[in-house]
């Protein structure tokens, strides 16, 4: 079942797809518009870009996508959106943010193909995964 912050992605990246393709001048701009849809509303996420990154932000006391599948060497990167620390912590000690502000970033590159389970060690019921395919 799709939480509260998926669906009101889902809404407001419809309506920015709405303004999007609303937008423009009457010169006879030939210019193309991707309006592709987005499925944010799916409780295991596939948020790889075609550069090979992925972002989850951390707010409410959530990791948003909590469940993440990637490719090897897919670079990912937590942003704290809230104004407590965070930390993000692989629960095998793969890696560790340390505390996280508001407004700052951290980063890390899956390099082999696993399950990477992680967590706020200052909130322990934050907890996330990271699928990493071949």
């Amino acid at each position: 079942m799709p939480n509260f912050s998926s669906i009101l992605r889902a809404v407001a990246v419809g309506c920015c797809a709405v303004a999007l393709t609303s937008c423009g001048d009457d010169a006879g701009d030939d210019t193309a518009v991707d309006d592709t849809a987005v499925d944010d509303t799916a409780d295991t996420a596939e948020q790889t870009d075609a550069a090979g990154t992925a972002e989850v932000v951390i707010d409410d006391f959530a990791f948003v996508s909590a469940d993440l599948t990637v490719d090897v060497g897919t670079e990912v990167t937590w942003r704290n959106d809230q104004g407590v620390p965070h930390t993000v912590t692989g629960d095998n000690d793969e890696f560790d943010s340390a505390e996280l502000a508001e407004g700052a970033s951290f980063t890390q590159v899956f390099d082999e193909v696993g399950t990477f389970a992680y967590h706020c060690d200052i909130h322990p019921d934050m907890t996330g995964v990271v699928n990493v395919q071949g």
